[in-house]
């Protein structure tokens, strides 16, 4: 988790802070906001690598705060992983149809949070050397 940039978008502070202790521990970076206003502000300004979403808050809940940042052409790369108390079947299909990369239930061990960011970083990586490399902008793959 070294390197990466995370975006943690939760309302409650014992949540928010339970995220960062967790994700810090394994060598991310971790910005935190207490709410989408502020998770937009933090946007305009940073580039996360994956954005871990609480999917309810007040004001803008996280389906909101998701369709903004997939309509701004600068985010849409951005990983968004929902880190929420739904956790029915149907909660699970909204979060997939939203086009959300991941979803986890609360509470969350660190494990299962590595795990799927790693799982949706490694794609997006690879991803992009691919794209490099087309462009010819990147190594040659190890043969």
């Amino acid at each position: 988790m070294t390197g990466l940039t995370l975006l943690v978008v939760e309302d409650h502070d014992d949540s928010r802070e339970m995220l960062r202790q967790m994700l810090t521990a394994v060598g991310a970076r971790v910005l935190v906001a207490e709410q989408g206003a502020h998770a937009l502000a933090i946007l305009a300004r940073e580039h996360p690598d994956v954005i871990l979403l609480d999917l309810l808050m007040p004001v803008m809940d996280g389906f909101v705060f998701a369709q903004h940042v997939q309509r701004e052409r600068r985010w849409v790369d951005i990983p968004i992983i929902a880190v929420t108390a739904l956790g029915e079947i149907q909660d699970y299909l909204r979060t997939w149809q939203e086009g959300l990369a991941g979803h986890l239930t609360k509470p969350v061990g660190q494990a299962e949070l590595v795990s799927v960011i790693q799982r949706v970083t490694t794609g997006r990586r690879a991803s992009q050397t691919r794209r490099r490399r087309i462009a010819g902008r990147g190594p040659e793959p190890p043969r």
